[in-house]
């Protein structure tokens, strides 16, 4: 089965999960493409960085196998910053959303100005 289409990404410091399938998200930075993430200086490094990413609907078969799933942050030119290791995934059903979430850091960003996230399937 297609992998679900990914609508939005919140990004923030911490996501923590919670009985009964809830997620508390802390330190929030906007939705993208809607994000600032502010720092005083390019000597800070971020301890976390975490992501949520929502989609559509996902009913897989059972013997479907796992996703590998990764995080990724990359420069205006391409240049990769961090990656997560592919990590496999079985995606639940979950009715008419799906929803995603992990975790980058420590992080430095080299300089100011854009970058990219990609979940890479």
């Amino acid at each position: 089965m297609p992998f679900p289409q990914i609508n939005h990404c919140v990004i923030c410091e911490v996501v923590r999960p919670e009985e009964g399938g809830k997620l508390s998200i802390l330190g929030f930075f906007g939705i993208a493409p809607d994000v600032q993430i502010q720092i005083p200086s390019l000597d800070v490094m971020l301890t976390s960085l975490a992501f949520v990413f929502t989609g559509g609907p996902f009913q897989p078969a059972p013997s479907d196998p796992p996703f590998l799933l990764a995080i990724r942050i990359a420069d205006s030119q391409g240049t990769v910053l961090i990656q997560t290791p592919d990590v496999p995934m079985n995606i639940p059903p979950a009715g008419n959303r799906t929803t995603i979430s992990g975790a980058l850091g420590p992080l430095r960003f080299p300089a100011f100005g854009d970058y990219q996230i990609s979940l890479m399937v």
